[in-house]
């Protein structure tokens, strides 16, 4: 992986997290300091999950199940 892919997907990681922390808090209020350590310590992979998830939870909690 060169330079370049690797700041791409960093980037891509980080928009990720971006989108997700905005959507919980629109639905759910603030986050919580945990809620928000889980998201910083997050892969890619986790955060599509739970991208998905926020469509279909009521509670942060549900995302992360």
């Amino acid at each position: 992986m060169t330079i370049a892919d690797k700041m791409r997907q960093e980037g891509r990681v980080e928009g990720l997290r971006t989108a997700l922390q905005l959507q919980l808090e629109a639905a759910f209020g603030p986050l919580s300091p945990t809620t928000a350590a889980r998201l910083l310590a997050a892969d890619e992979t986790d955060l599509e999950h739970w991208l998905r998830r926020i469509l279909t939870s009521d509670s942060v909690g549900k995302v992360f199940d």
